[in-house]
């Protein structure tokens, strides 16, 4: 697949925990998120310049150290557009550690502000994507994979997260979407 354009984002690396063994088989027109791209986005750069992402995530460690956070996977619900089009299935995070949502909210702001980039405006939802529809997926498909999301549990599954890293697109879309470009440990409190 071509780059159109840059892609850049700060997130918690979820991977080698299993969570795609514990989902069912997905509708057609649904694409999985392979294993080593599960993450949970902190900060959303998009299209600006690999150096002023990668100032931004070398600044924000530097001022560091930063505490391991854990929490729990929650309900899947659909994300990025209205129900009927919506452009991901994400299980939503509920905490698990004093301050897992005000700390990764924090870290949302300073990273976005470090990058230059102004805060969003739309509210920070710390959530865990699983798969994706197709572009041009059909009301039927979609509404599968509504259903799909309903019949997950995770059964309070609680995530312990390590690792801080910056990402951005994979050299080999067909296998994965995104690599890994930089990392940082999270310390144990």
């Amino acid at each position: 697949m071509p780059l159109r354009s840059p892609n850049w984002f700060v997130a918690l690396p979820a991977s080698g925990w299993g969570i795609s063994e514990r989902l069912p088989p997905l509708p057609r027109g649904f694409r999985p998120m392979a294993d080593e791209d599960l993450h949970v986005t902190i900060a959303f750069f998009g299209p600006i310049e690999a150096e002023g992402a990668e100032r931004a995530f070398r600044d924000f460690v530097a001022s560091g150290p930063y505490p391991a956070l854990s929490a729990f996977l929650g309900p899947v619900v659909p994300m990025g557009g209205d129900a009927s089009r919506y452009t991901a299935l994400s299980a939503l995070l509920w905490a698990s550690s004093q301050g897992f949502l005000e700390q990764t909210e924090r870290w949302h702001r300073e990273l976005r502000a470090q990058a230059g980039l102004l805060p969003e405006n739309r509210p920070f939802r710390p959530h865990l994507t699983l798969a994706r529809p197709s572009p041009r997926a059909h009301p039927k498909e979609r509404a599968a994979g509504l259903s799909w999301a309903k019949s997950i549990d995770f059964g309070g599954m609680d995530l312990r997260f390590e690792r801080i890293a910056l990402y951005t697109w994979s050299e080999d879309r067909s296998k994965r979407l995104f690599r890994i470009v930089s990392e940082a440990k999270l310390v144990d409190g």
